[in-house]
């Protein structure tokens, strides 16, 4: 049987794969979910991860998330939409990583807003 290097819906995420997440989450400074609900274990278990080790986890999502209780920040915009505002307003650097508190990045704008972590 001919099956593409994907996980559908109901399998199991090879193992090596989850690892590699779990440790690349150890090396960094944060998470960003962007455009996932997380309502799987999946991919939340990355969120729960990260969030276990102390380490701030931000969302950029339409609607409800898994996580919205392990959030320090969530952007309810499309997903899309927003990282191409960012790019637009100059936030990404020259290796395309972000570059938040960025001075071409105007937070008080009111166009996105982030949304602090409810308690």
């Amino acid at each position: 049987m001919l099956k593409p290097d994907v996980v559908f819906f109901g399998d199991s995420v090879p193992k090596d794969r989850v690892k590699a997440g779990m440790d690349a989450i150890v090396a960094a400074r944060g998470l960003v979910v962007v455009g996932s609900s997380l309502m799987v274990y999946s991919g939340f278990r990355f969120a729960d991860h990260a969030n276990r080790l102390g380490k701030p986890v931000m969302a950029i999502n339409l609607g409800k998330t898994r996580a919205d209780r392990l959030l320090c920040a969530k952007v309810q915009e499309d997903c899309d939409e927003f990282l191409h505002m960012l790019q637009m307003e100059g936030a990404f650097g020259d290796d395309d990583r972000p570059v938040f508190g960025s001075p071409n990045v105007d937070s008080g704008s009111g166009r996105f807003a982030l949304a602090p972590k409810v308690s």
